[in-house]
């Protein structure tokens, strides 16, 4: 449900949780933005959010790992699309109001990236059961790794989101 201007409802749906109250950093939130774009060029092809992609891995990843940390975010949304039966719900990346709160699979994806970036390996197998609903995870689990080594490498100086 769209929480946008032309919805009187604000108030943060069940399960929702907002972006700045979630503990991420600045590479956390490109993560989340570019997943939301992947996600909503597969839920309206016509408009082609994807192509927005590059220009947010450019500007949030450094320049000589952009597109490899790109290619990795979006070889994890294939991973968990590959094993998933429901849909993925994510929150409209175009609506100001809607963007400003995480679903509860968009917290599992990100909570999936965070374990991965830190090396929690119980909590990274957690979130990925849950993503894949119980089918294998072996292929989240490695791109998930992946992400996170190539995000780990990055000399973060932004300051957490709050």
């Amino acid at each position: 449900m769209c929480l946008g201007p032309n919805n009187t409802s604000r108030r943060r749906q069940p399960g929702h949780c907002r972006v700045d109250e979630a503990g991420l950093d600045a590479l956390d939130i490109a993560v989340l933005a570019v997943v939301r774009l992947v996600c909503q060029s597969f839920a309206q092809p016509d408009s082609q959010a994807w192509t927005r992609c590059l220009a947010i891995a450019v500007e949030a990843f450094p320049a000589e790992r952009s597109t490899e940390t790109l290619v990795a975010v979006l070889d994890l949304v294939q991973a968990m699309r590959r094993y998933r039966t429901e849909g993925f719900r994510f929150s409209n990346p175009d609506c100001a109001n809607c963007s400003m709160f995480l679903s509860e699979n968009e917290q599992q994806l990100l909570g999936a990236v965070v374990a991965a970036r830190r090396g929690q390996d119980s909590t990274l197998h957690a979130h990925a059961m849950v993503l894949c609903e119980g089918h294998s995870a072996g292929e989240l689990l490695e791109c998930a790794r992946a992400l996170g080594l190539l995000l780990d490498g990055v000399s973060n100086t932004h300051e957490m989101v709050h």
